[in-house]
């Protein structure tokens, strides 16, 4: 089971006008982030209101989605990612070292370059992705919640 944090649910609503142009909620106040935070309520989901996203938005949006072949690329550099953990630092200057030496086979940057560049929009893309489906949940749970 899941479950959000009251700030979190208000902030997740609150980001909907990002992505869709909706009627923000404010985040709470500040408050003593030691203490346990309270869970959102049924009403606090219930009182986010937000409108359909923009059709040329939309269009935008669904026009960045990865294509199959960016998805492999992708799935590549997760794997390499995870891969990289169980080297030591030491080793890593290694392997680095061996790879600044070696070029793609497009031969404009090296194997180093090219894998750093590809982590890099890795994780700008599913950092934006993550935002998408936090979106699109926060408007589920807010509508489920009016149901």
């Amino acid at each position: 089971m899941h479950t959000l944090t009251r700030r979190a649910a208000l902030g997740a609503i609150a980001s909907i006008p990002a992505i869709g142009g909706a009627t923000a909620l404010p985040l709470p106040p500040a408050t003593d982030l030691s203490a346990e935070p309270a869970l959102a309520t049924i009403e606090d989901y219930a009182a986010a209101q937000f409108d359909g996203m923009d059709p040329g938005l939309f269009k935008e949006l669904c026009a960045g989605l990865p294509s199959n072949d960016e998805w492999r690329r992708q799935l590549y550099a997760i794997r390499l990612s995870a891969s990289l953990l169980r080297h030591s630092k030491a080793e890593l200057v290694e392997i680095v070292s061996a790879m600044e030496g070696q070029m793609t086979t497009e031969g404009d940057e090296t194997l180093a370059v090219h894998m750093l560049d590809g982590m890099m929009g890795t994780r700008d893309r599913l950092r934006g992705m993550a935002d998408m489906v936090e979106t699109a949940l926060a408007r589920f749970m807010s509508a489920a919640a009016s149901a």
